[in-house]
């Protein structure tokens, strides 16, 4: 007799399970003239017999006049760690399975089991509407995907495709538009409470070969040999449908690859590279096209407020900032060259100001700093010398007397003297003379 699709199911359910414990929600009566019946709620699904259980014939949507199924016991899962029973629950079209099973679909008050967050909590929304729930009892996996190249035979019809092994693949599309609503590609959610170890969304990757193939903001992810922990991708997939109609076609750039945001809380650190991460004698933390910024804006009007960009156009000339136990030095890539540096001094108060000036105006560069006086120092090296083109000496007032406030080698100059700070306090004049 060929058995219909969901009597095959079954049978093949129940060689992981106990027969009685097919519906984790059922239960079987002991005792009166009912003994033995597998009930679900108030629907009858079938009697317990010594050895066998035998299936209503109307239950679980299941249509046949007087057929009925018997199943062996076949103990349990693990039988070699004492015959652990599992716990597998269809219902129509949706599986519950583990202790997912143990939820009936109806809202509760607060426990602190943590399986209310998922049942009845703040989370109720995600087993009330899965079609698959799969919740360990044991807290391992409660669920393991698996695939590999080298089992692969090619598709059916297609037996030298290359595509695709893929352990889990998902598809979301959201194309309601007579009711518009939000959808989420992949939704994880959990946390940890005080005095736990750690949680983590981990992706663990591995390159079990001799070769680094490069990866650079100018090659394709698609490379062969490339190792990537995470590719994010915009356009969807290259995928064309009969005609050469893209699949998915892409009118205007999808709005970012990676958003780091706060919903009811906050992060400690936006992203953190730990140490030795990153192989190769100058490691590449972040890699950046030409031209690409790094960007500050200023409110949601999305101005910008400050950026950092490069666009050198000639690799020869690349020069970057280097912070060292010196200071910050503009070196060149290999830090074997080095353009200018802003060093480093204990307990610093005063410090220079640079700015440029307006169209027929001079550049600017001052002291500042809450001393009320302050020198500029420019120190020439060995024998070297202070090299200047042309020096012009504007007006800096009249000192109102000889012994006026003044330095060594200050000078001032007015229309008619050129003044000359001979020792402390101590100015000397020289009348200037006629035109030539």
């Amino acid at each position: 007799m060929r058995l219909p699709l969901f009597f095959c199911i079954l049978l093949t359910l129940t060689t992981f399970s106990r027969a009685d414990e097919i519906l984790s929600q059922g239960r079987i009566k002991a005792g009166g003239p009912n003994a033995g019946d597998i009930v679900f709620g108030t629907l009858k699904l079938g009697k317990r017999l010594s050895g066998k259980t035998v299936l209503q014939p109307n239950a679980v949507e299941i249509q046949g006049n007087d057929a009925k199924v018997s199943v062996p016991s076949t103990g349990g899962y693990w039988k070699d760690r004492g015959g652990i029973p599992a716990n597998f629950t269809r219902l129509n079209d949706r599986v519950m399975i583990g202790a997912a099973a143990d939820w009936d679909g109806t809202f509760a008050g607060y426990t602190s089991n943590w399986q209310w967050y998922m049942g009845n909590g703040i989370y109720n929304y995600l087993l009330r509407n899965a079609q698959v729930g799969i919740t360990s009892r044991y807290s391992q996996p409660a669920a393991v995907f698996a695939a590999d190249t080298a089992s692969s035979s090619g598709l059916p019809g297609e037996p030298t495709s290359t595509c695709c092994a893929m352990p889990l693949g998902l598809l979301a599309y959201n194309n309601n538009t007579t009711n518009p609503q939000g959808m989420w590609g992949i939704y994880i959610t959990g946390g940890r409470i005080a005095g736990t170890g750690s949680w983590a969304n981990e992706i663990d990757v591995f390159n079990a070969s001799n070769t680094v193939v490069k990866l650079t903001p100018y090659t394709s992810s698609a490379t062969a040999g490339v190792t990537l922990g995470l590719a994010i991708q915009s356009g969807g997939e290259a995928v064309e449908a009969p005609g050469g109609t893209p699949a998915f076609p892409q009118l205007s750039a999808a709005t970012a690859a990676l958003l780091i945001a706060g919903n009811g809380s906050t992060f400690d650190r936006g992203i953190v590279f730990r140490q030795l991460t990153i192989s190769d004698t100058f490691p590449k933390a972040i890699d950046l096209p030409a031209n690409y910024r790094m960007r500050w804006t200023h409110d949601a009007s999305d101005q910008t407020e400050a950026f950092i960009s490069a666009n050198v156009g000639d690799y020869s000339k690349a020069i970057g900032l280097q912070f060292n136990s010196i200071g910050a030095a503009f070196q060149d890539p290999t830090l074997s060259g080095t353009y200018g540096m802003i060093q480093w001094v204990p307990n610093v108060a005063n410090y220079p100001t640079l700015a440029g000036g307006p169209t027929g105006g001079p550049v600017y560069f001052a002291a500042n700093g809450p001393d009320a006086n302050i020198d500029v120092l420019i120190a020439p090296k060995g024998v070297g010398a202070l090299v200047m083109p042309s020096i012009s000496l504007l007006p800096l007032g009249t000192p109102p007397n000889s012994g006026a406030q003044c330095r060594p080698g200050q000078i001032a100059a007015d229309a008619s003297y050129l003044y000359v700070c001979r020792a402390t306090n101590d100015w000397r004049r020289i009348a200037l003379g006629a035109a030539f």
